[in-house]
């Protein structure tokens, strides 16, 4: 497929040189010479404001009309026949200047392999033709055109925004889906196998008093589990990783960061105390001072029972790894473990070290903390816990919070944004967006800017199985690459529709667009119908005599109509006399009738008269 330019929907300029069917110039070929311009929009000020110091500053809002430039060449092939082709290239001036010359127009730009774009465009202000007899008997003619059009782009299709409001014939958009709320989300460190033990104990170990093999005796869940078998008698525990391979296979924390640890247990035989907990490690490999642990529980011969403990990584930890505890077992006494998770709480990106745990969020009680950095930026890459489908949600939003202590140096203007969402097969899909935002000048209490940006829709991605995400932030570039200039928060990450449900006042719904196509101001087209109660339902009776109805809930008043029977025929008056006539039926009909909802009423349906 070649770039493709279209004039007025009936002549292409582009792609590859494509013979026209206008009636007029039939196989005539129009190409879109060297020295064309789309131009762009033209920025025009209009006010400037005066500075006291000196020199004045524009104030930008209104944009004028691009104005583009056409050089067309059209070649019409010989056909043997050098009158009829001598129309053919006055037929082509012809329908190239009553295209252009139409009050309104559009002109389609559409790029290999991208969505069209449309010019709408005005009238030519000039249309200039190249004479010369020797081009003519070549077939071929120059042509160069100039026009205005309003100065932004448009795609060939309207963004259609459905609202979450009852009517008689739209569905309602799905609703929104929470990506990460950066609070309540906590991901497992553990592997696959090292957590749920289905296919081994991956590399668990024995840490004392006790050995670890898989069985499938037990579990919680799935179908095995871990067999701890105590050795000699005593406190037997495993461990997740050999404290040797703490650097390559244990967790990295920090000092003060809250290490979440829990397990399941079962008895094979004897119920005793158990515990989860945690052993921290320094950046040599050393450990540092005793296991720390959650509280005791008792586990069940009959049932499973899980420990939890939440532990403060102390000062100098750069490792840790899980650790369960059977409390005084005896000799050979197996205790089954499943279901095992290891994590750093709500904050746990795949780049953790960038950052910390906050108690301040926009929509919820916590966030994401970046831990600011000279000449670097916030990079948030997280797996989520479980697969998430956001089909039919075309829209990314969070809540970004920037607070800094050089108010001085930067505080406010245009902040690019990038989300990559990953499916479950790896493939990616990149959002970009280019945001205002502001700075408070407390890096503790940020301000929290609204970013949302619309979700490419590539059929290669599979939006059931959203698997991790990743958002980074920048506001400058310099030689060594983007840096953002304020402490940054990161917020409720949500994946929705193109309108969402805000706050109800007494005057209506409040809905908010996020992520709007496009830049520029564009119209909006309204479409309403009515609410599923407004049209008035109908309750038909055939059934002759009394009938029972209902006035259903939010009922209140019900318009009825009544139809009377017509009366019965007279009798025959001997062989050849006919009877009279019967009396004809009768129509009426009442409005406006109050109800009481849930009331039952009886409509009487009249019989005909009888001989």
């Amino acid at each position: 497929m070649a770039d493709s330019l279209v004039i007025g929907d009936v002549i292409e300029l582009l792609g590859g040189g494509v013979p026209s069917t206008h009636p007029l110039c039939q196989g005539a070929i129009f190409r879109l010479a060297p020295g064309f311009d789309l131009s762009a929009p033209q920025p025009n000020p209009g006010t400037v404001a005066s500075l006291l110091l000196g020199g004045g500053a524009p104030i930008a809002g209104h944009v004028d009309n691009r104005k583009p430039v056409l050089p067309v060449v059209i070649i019409v092939p010989p056909s043997g026949d050098p009158i009829a082709d001598q129309g053919t290239l006055a037929g082509a001036r012809e329908a190239l200047a009553q295209a252009v010359s139409e009050p309104r127009w559009t002109m389609t730009y559409t790029r290999d392999g991208a969505q069209p774009m449309l010019l709408d465009c005005f009238a030519a202000t000039a249309i200039t033709r190249a004479y010369s007899i020797m081009r003519d008997k070549q077939l071929l003619s120059e042509v160069d055109v100039s026009l205005e059009a309003m100065p932004y782009g448009r795609s060939d299709t309207p963004e259609v925004i459905l609202f979450a409001a009852p009517s008689q014939g739209w569905q309602p958009p799905p609703s929104v889906v929470l990506l990460d709320d950066f609070g309540t989300n906590p991901t497992n460190t553990l592997s696959a196998v090292n957590a749920t033990f289905e296919g081994g104990i991956g590399t668990w170990t024995g840490a004392g008093n006790s050995s670890v093999a898989p069985t499938s005796a037990q579990f919680h869940s799935g179908a095995a589990a871990m067999a701890m078998t105590c050795s000699p008698a005593g406190n037997m525990q495993a461990a997740s990783v050999l404290a040797a391979n703490i650097a390559t296979g244990g967790l990295p924390c920090r000092a003060g960061d809250t290490i979440n640890v829990s397990a399941w247990f079962r008895a094979a035989a004897t119920a005793r105390s158990v515990n989860a907990g945690a052993d921290f490690y320094d950046n040599t490999g050393t450990l540092i001072g005793a296991t720390l642990r959650g509280t005791s529980v008792t586990d069940s011969t009959t049932a499973w029972t899980q420990a939890t403990a939440a532990l403060t990584a102390p000062a100098g930890a750069a490792w840790c790894r899980a650790n369960l505890q059977v409390v005084s077992a005896a000799l050979s006494e197996v205790h089954y473990a499943d279901d095992v998770d290891l994590d750093r709480g709500n904050v746990n990106p795949s780049n953790w070290a960038q950052w910390y745990a906050a108690s301040t969020g926009m929509l919820s009680p916590n966030s994401a903390r970046w831990a600011r950095q000279s000449s670097s930026f916030p990079d948030y890459a997280r797996t989520l816990p479980a697969p998430l489908d956001i089909t039919g949600r075309n829209k990314i939003s969070f809540w970004a919070g920037l607070g800094t202590s050089t108010y001085n140096l930067w505080h406010t203007g245009a902040v690019t944004v990038q989300v990559i969402l990953t499916d479950g097969s790896g493939n990616t899909v990149s959002i970009a967006a280019h945001v205002p935002m502001l700075a408070s000048a407390l890096p503790t209490n940020p301000r929290w800017n609204k970013v949302s940006a619309p979700i490419p829709q590539s059929d290669g991605f599979d939006f059931t199985t959203i698997s991790s995400y990743e958002i980074k932030l920048w506001n400058k570039s310099v030689k060594t690459g983007q840096l953002l200039q304020a402490e940054c928060y990161l917020d409720t990450l949500t994946a929705s529709p193109a309108s969402n449900t805000g706050t109800t006042g007494a005057r209506g719904q409040l809905y908010s667009l996020p992520g709007a196509v496009g830049t520029a101001i564009a119209p909006l087209q309204v479409q309403l119908q009515p609410g599923p109660l407004a049209l008035p339902v109908q309750a038909v009776f055939t059934t002759a005599g009394s009938n029972n109805w209902t006035a259903p809930a939010g009922v209140t008043s019900v318009q009825m109509a009544e139809c009377w029977a017509g009366g019965g025929g007279g009798c025959y008056a001997g062989t050849a006399t006919a009877g009279a006539g019967a009396g004809g039926g009768e129509y009426a009909a009442d409005y406006n009738i109050p109800v009481t909802p849930a009331t039952v009423y009886h409509p009487v349906v009249g019989v005909t008269g009888m001989l």
